[in-house]
């Protein structure tokens, strides 16, 4: 009990010193995050950041792994071409009331994943206009905290993770240990950084769970792909600023959002989502691959966990409807925010085996890290005259990797294999 009333007394504190725009108190005030699950908690006792700095890749390590020549090549060809252009500085985040977030940022998120991929292949002016945007966003950015209510809130707390801080960090990880910069003006940036997660920390954590009857079992609201984006930006912050306990915050989403999975491997609070239940389920795991890359960054390997509920069976549920897509309609029904198309029986995925679609960010990923699993073999061997799930898993696996926000950075560059 006292320990209940703690956690909401913090709770209650924090929102209030943000939301009265006291940044420096706030900072100081939530620096360690309340930990959920077990294992989280169990890991935390030794774990150490081990590569200062490095955020979404270990930039030495990935040099080390396939040289500086195919790392150029990977990294300044095709889609990833150097245009110069860097974006406006936005100074308000208006996403809107109801499905979707601000699209402005698009633009902002699509910049320092280009550029990180450029600055990773030695393009040094791209080293350069990741630190010098950012630096732009420190010093005269008026954005300062989202808006209050309902679905606006929550828009924009998933547009500053996703399309700002998190891409921004990531980049800036690139840039900073490739490149010399001013150590001033690096710490301006991680306090901006900072300061701005703070401001639009997503909430979900702390909200409890679902009802029984929305799902058929109790789940976290904390699993909500919301909240694993939130982490992934909290995580990247951190590992530039150094900062173990929040860096731990995304390790702690990895078993949060995997304990919601039902027993065959589906997703409950993705997979409720109507005609774009896949389309959420497939989303997801990419993000959660975005997680599982910046823990391996430091040393520890939420993949290679074994576990009941796994990266593996949310990839087979994936797989499984790939094979019948009737097997989606029992959740899908639900028809919660489905976006823009209602008919539940026909699923959305958008497009996902395009070069730029998260729903697949995944693919190659899971193919290069279990090249002998089970599912790896499904994937290689996927039927793609099937249905449209299909089709698009065979369009990428074929693929050498994607450039996609889910995942903040460009696979292919980062990640994938020669």
């Amino acid at each position: 009990m006292i320990r209940i009333i703690f956690t909401y007394l913090f709770v209650v504190m924090f929102s209030a010193t943000v939301w009265a725009g006291n940044w420096n108190k706030a900072k100081k005030q939530v620096t360690a995050n309340i930990l959920i699950s077990s294992e989280a908690q169990r890991i935390k006792k030794t774990f150490k950041l081990k590569a200062s700095n490095q955020v979404a890749v270990d930039t030495t390590r990935r040099l080390e792994e396939i040289g500086l020549k195919q790392v150029k090549k990977k990294c300044t060809g095709n889609f990833m071409e150097t245009t110069g252009f860097i974006p406006n500085i936005l100074n308000e985040v208006k996403a809107p009331k109801g499905y979707g977030l601000d699209e402005r940022f698009t633009q902002i998120a699509y910049f320092f994943r280009k550029n990180a991929a450029q600055c990773l292949g030695e393009n040094k002016r791209s080293c350069k206009n990741i630190h010098t945007h950012a630096l732009d966003y420190a010093k005269n950015s008026k954005i300062q905290k989202p808006r209050s209510g309902g679905a606006v809130f929550f828009n924009d707390t998933l547009t500053i993770s996703m399309r700002l801080t998190g891409p921004m960090a990531s980049a800036l990880g690139v840039a900073w240990n490739t490149s010399d910069f001013p150590e001033n003006e690096k710490n301006q940036i991680i306090d901006w950084l900072e300061k701005i997660n703070i401001s639009f920390q997503n909430q979900q954590r702390m909200k409890g769970s679902y009802e029984l009857n929305d799902f058929g079992l109790v789940v976290k609201k904390a699993g909500h792909n919301h909240a694993v984006q939130a982490s992934i930006a909290m995580m990247s912050i951190a590992a530039l600023a150094g900062n173990k306990d929040n860096f731990m915050t995304g390790v702690d989403q990895w078993f949060i959002t995997l304990d919601t999975m039902r027993a065959d491997g589906s997703l409950p609070i993705e997979t409720r989502r109507g005609a774009r239940a896949m389309y959420y389920h497939g989303r997801t795991i990419s993000a959660l691959f975005a997680i599982a890359k910046r823990a391996e960054v430091q040393g520890l390997d939420l993949l290679g966990i074994e576990r009941k509920k796994s990266i593996h069976k949310a990839v087979q549920f994936y797989l499984d409807v790939a094979d019948n897509p009737n097997l989606i309609l029992q959740y899908a029904k639900n028809n919660h925010a489905p976006g823009p198309f209602k008919n539940y029986r026909t699923q959305d995925i958008d497009r996902a085996g395009t070069i730029n679609s998260s729903g697949h960010g995944w693919v190659r990923l899971y193919i290069d890290r279990f090249p002998k699993h089970p599912n790896t073999i499904r994937l290689l061997n996927i039927e793609k005259g099937n249905n449209d799930i299909a089709r698009n898993l065979s369009m990428s696996v074929v693929q050498k990797g994607k450039s996609t926000e889910w995942i903040t950075v460009d696979t292919k560059c980062f990640y994938t294999k020669n």
